[in-house]
């Protein structure tokens, strides 16, 4: 694909605080690098985009607040590797964009950074990427396919409605088994990818070999859960039970040793029941 180099509309241009090319502006913030901070036309009629990494002699380190905002012609952006922040709006209203390529060196995207962009579809992590938010796209709910490399080490769940994260087979650290995310060094399932109206699953089978379930929200919708056995923690959030149904035995393990209190988050009323079967015989109800 040939792709549009910014760096190729720099001819002839002498520095200044905010430097105009072709009607588009870099301003320069510290002695040895700079930042995109307008795109005064919207970078009319270009579909394919590659933001650089150097410019007459600098490093550029972010992509500014606002700088390709209601850029409607954008369909794909490449970020050269280098590149280390996204900030606020960066490529918000961007209407037609559907594919984004992220540099290995990306430490910070603004929460708002893609806001608005409802035909994005995939972002693609490059090789070496060590860490990766979900809350860099929080805001989407168009399930976007987000590629992530065998070498992150850390994913960061805080955030991840609308995401649909593919994890390199290869990769050391995660796994994705149907829609868990699990840490396979720690054996924790870290979350549940979200399930979209009737692809909620009939029946929940929380995968063996799994020592902690953390806050994932995982959707119950049937009416015996059976926790395996090896779980020694669950915690607060890990089960959403609410709107589902009436009446629920879970079958807890006689390894837990960590039960957090809203751990099984349902609806408080009158008909609803929660009963708990634990291994020694023990029954409670709720």
């Amino acid at each position: 694909m040939d792709y549009k180099y910014l760096t190729n509309w720099f001819d002839s241009i002498s520095l200044k605080e905010d430097i105009e090319i072709n009607g588009d502006y870099f301003r320069e913030d510290l002695d040895f690098c700079c930042k995109i901070v307008k795109s005064k036309n919207m970078w009319p009629g270009y579909k394919d985009v590659v933001i650089p990494n150097f410019y007459n002699g600098k490093d550029v380190v972010s992509v500014g607040e606002e700088a390709f905002i209601n850029c409607n012609s954008l369909e794909v952006v490449i970020i050269e590797q280098g590149i280390k922040y996204i900030e606020s709006s960066a490529f918000e209203n961007c209407k037609n964009l559907k594919r984004v390529y992220l540099p290995n060196t990306i430490e910070s995207i603004a929460y708002t950074a893609f806001l608005g962009c409802d035909n994005l579809k995939e972002v693609s992590c490059i090789e070496g990427m060590r860490r990766f938010e979900c809350g860099w796209f929080n805001f989407y709910t168009n399930n976007i396919l987000i590629n992530i490399p065998k070498t992150v080490e850390e994913i960061e769940f805080d955030s991840w409605y609308g995401l649909n994260l593919i994890i390199d087979d290869n990769n050391p650290t995660y796994k994705r088994f149907d829609n868990f995310i699990i840490n396979k060094k720690t054996k924790t399932l870290e979350t549940c990818l979200s399930y979209d109206g009737d692809d909620c699953p009939v029946d929940v089978i929380i995968p063996e070999g799994i020592k902690v379930i953390k806050g994932a929200r995982i959707p119950v919708v049937q009416k015996e859960l059976i926790i395996p056995e090896g779980v020694e923690g669950i915690c607060c959030g890990a089960f959403d039970l609410s709107g589902y149904i009436e009446e629920i035995t879970i079958f807890l393990p006689s390894t837990l040793k960590h039960l957090e209190k809203g751990a099984f988050e349902y609806l408080e009323s009158d008909s609803y029941k929660v009963k708990f079967v634990f291994q020694n015989g023990i029954n409670s109800e709720f």
